[in-house]
């Protein structure tokens, strides 16, 4: 017989109480899910434990070797699994604010907090501006600066940053630059000069342009988080980091003695921790029906959040060296950084019918060895399928829904990923050309939309980097991605992207193209239908001497902007490609083809063919003397309903006729509960 335990978590004292195989006149009691752990350990395995309702409070992360392989953890109720605590010991103030006290929150900021529940409702940090955004006057960047040139400081307007603010040195200034967002501690302000110098810089410069402030690019933006000046509203508060004191603005009717407040502060909730390298694994542990809430995460002095991604922001589950394991019908909410890292050596693990809601990070993020690495430390086979993430990036904006880093084989299916500020799935690590891990990936029946909101530039609903031989980018949904200065595509193929199928997918509603390559190689893009883009339908930033594209079949759809924005061009001069055989002039044979376009349905209904512009501006005809688009057609490709956004194909569309070949377009999302547009 399966051997059985039966953890009862209360949310006062964390008794667990356990039965022995199914005998319950053998109950023995435990004081924590530690001990709860420890005896499933002494278990035959494969083995159950079955948590009843309650709330467990944890000082430490829950820590789970090879030793606890083969067990089964079940949620037989709402069990939670928190990294919060307490806040109490309130005092009212001569104002009316509420203060208590929070003492394991020290002065260099560690221990600090990000979010507050009060009454089970999360209430907002206090910041400046309340809507919008305060502007940066000029950073004083060096002529022929590049963007990613640090900055100490900034100029301000004096309407809008007050160099008088109380406890300006417990602020968060934080900014919006290209694709990050920087959390900077103010060191002094200069009340003449109107100028605010940081602890650390900025990686990157406060202009959001690809120029400096002085010719032409769009200003930074900020706001000013944290700060006493700015807790007007009832249910607002900040941190007071030097005293370890929480300040509060109290909703109607609440009094210090009813309310229940609690604050996250254990950064990991959960981690399995193998040893790849000794061949020792985590296996088979499964978390079904399982709660994780309110853990912390607060940046060091050093750490500004520069990296891409929000990549140096911890997650709350941790998993490294682990085999086979699995999460099913859990819930992550309210998490300070990432909900989840899946990291070096962790293979066929899988996450389906979770919840990932109100993250200040992303979602999920999978990482392992790199190109030349020894085998056991690849990240290899893990599926996230069936799940619900987002909102997310609430106070690290650059985070990815599901960041893909150095991983091979995962299986990114079926999820509904919505309301960021950055993008939703970034498969790929590597900036150029360069060896990478990541291949044969797939991103498919994905519903992705609402992302950007236009703060940050950048990004995609999809984004690849670097090559991925084997990757297919298929049957996704994306809509509604909008980027501030530049970049909100819908999939967009960075910095070397190479060996990728992009097929079956319904892109549509962005604020630059639908489709986008900076560089690429050897990317088939066929069967998609884009449009609706405001700025272009498709656009490519760089000719290369080989092929990046084969756009094969597909369907754009425009009323507003350009059809093809970028360099069209072919190579000016032949390039060496290869061919089989054995003449020893194999690999002297010369192209000039640098993208492959044919077979697609062009159409913007306020357009005749002749008042349409092509690759590089030209004609249909002279783009037909490139030898692109031959057998493609301009023509109504009769959608169901183009204005309502349903681009089901009618019978006889002429879409049919160029080899389109039709396939289900609300086959996406979470199968369990699909959410259709």
């Amino acid at each position: 017989m399966n051997g059985k335990l039966l953890a009862l978590v209360s949310a006062m004292s964390a008794a667990v109480v356990s039965f022995a195989a199914s005998d319950a006149a053998d109950a023995r009691a435990f004081a924590t899910m530690e001990a709860a752990r420890d005896a499933a350990r002494k278990m035959p395995k494969p083995a159950v434990v079955h948590l009843a309702d309650g709330v467990c409070r944890l000082e430490k992360p829950l820590v789970f070797g090879p030793e606890d392989s083969g067990v089964t953890y079940v949620a037989d109720g709402n069990v939670v699994i928190s990294g919060a605590r307490p806040v109490t010991g309130w005092r009212v103030e001569a104002d009316g604010t509420w203060s208590a006290p929070v003492p394991w929150v020290k002065a260099d900021r560690s221990g600090g907090f990000r979010s507050m529940r009060v009454n089970g409702k999360t209430r907002p940090r206090a910041r400046l501006p309340k809507k919008g955004f305060f502007t940066v006057v000029n950073d004083d960047l060096p002529a022929g600066a590049k963007y990613n040139a640090p900055r100490p400081s900034f100029f301000y307007d004096p309407r809008e940053f007050n160099p008088g603010w109380e406890n300006l040195k417990d602020a968060e200034v934080v900014c919006f630059h290209f694709w990050t967002d920087t959390h900077l501690r103010v060191a002094s302000v200069d009340a003449v000069s109107n100028k605010v110098a940081f602890v650390t810089p900025s990686g990157k410069a406060f202009d959001t342009g690809w120029s400096n402030n002085k010719s032409g690019g769009l200003r930074g933006i900020y706001t000013i988080e944290n700060l006493p000046a700015a807790m007007t509203e009832p249910g607002e508060w900040w941190l007071e980091y030097g005293m370890g004191r929480v300040h509060y603005r109290p909703m109607p009717g609440e009094t210090p003695e009813t309310v229940r407040a609690e604050v996250p502060f254990c950064p990991v909730l959960l981690s399995m921790e193998g040893t790849p390298g000794n061949g020792r694994y985590v296996e088979d542990v499964v978390f079904r029906g399982v709660r994780f809430e309110l853990s912390q995460f607060e940046l060091s002095a050093k750490d500004v959040n520069n990296s891409q991604g929000a990549a140096t922001v911890s997650a709350a589950v941790r998993i490294v060296g682990a085999r086979r394991c699995r999460f099913e019908n859990c819930v992550f909410e309210d998490i300070g950084g990432y909900a989840v890292d899946v990291l070096k050596g962790s293979r066929e693990n899988s996450f389906s019918r979770c919840v990932m809601t109100r993250l200040g990070a992303g979602g999920m993020r999978l990482d392992g060895g790199i190109a030349g690495c020894p085998t056991v430390e690849l990240n290899s086979g893990n599926v996230i399928e069936d799940c619900e993430i987002g909102p997310y990036g609430l106070d690290f904006r650059s985070a990815v829904g599901v960041l893909l880093k150095n991983a091979e084989r995962t299986r990114i299916v079926h999820n509904h990923i919505h309301d960021g500020y950055y993008t939703g799935v970034s498969a790929g690590w590597i900036w150029g050309y360069y060896p990478s891990v990541s291949r044969e990936n797939e991103i498919s029946h994905n519903y992705i939309h609402d992302i950007g909101k236009g703060l940050l530039s950048d990004m995609g609903g999809i984004y690849t980097l670097g090559p991925s031989y084997g990757t297919r980018i298929a049957n996704n949904r994306i809509h509604g991605v909008d980027a501030r200065a530049y970049g909100g595509w819908g999939i967009y193929q960075d910095e070397g992207s190479t060996g990728i199928l992009v097929e079956n997918n319904v892109v549509y509603d962005t604020k630059f193209a639908p489709y986008d390559i900076h560089y690429a190689k050897e990317i088939v893009v066929r069967n998609n239908i884009f449009a609706f883009g405001k700025k272009d339908q498709v656009t490519r930033s760089v000719l290369e001497p080989h092929v990046s594209c084969e756009l094969m079949n597909n369907i754009f759809y425009w009323t507003e902007g350009n059809l093809f924005s970028g360099n069209w061009s072919d190579a000016a001069t032949p390039y060496a490609v290869h061919r089989q055989g054995n003449s020893k002039k194999a690999n002297e044979v010369g192209s000039t083809v640098t993208f492959v376009a044919d077979r697609n349905v062009y159409f913007n209904p306020s357009l005749t063919v002749d008042e349409v512009k092509f690759g590089n501006g030209k004609s249909l005809d002279a783009w037909r003397k490139m030898g692109k688009d031959v057998n493609s057609l301009y023509a109504d490709p009769l959608f169901k309903d183009a204005a309502g956004r349903d681009f089901r194909l009618r019978p006889e569309s002429p879409a049919f006729k160029t080899g389109f070949v039709d396939f289900d377009q609300f086959d996406i999302g979470p199968r369990h509960s699909c959410r259709n547009p």
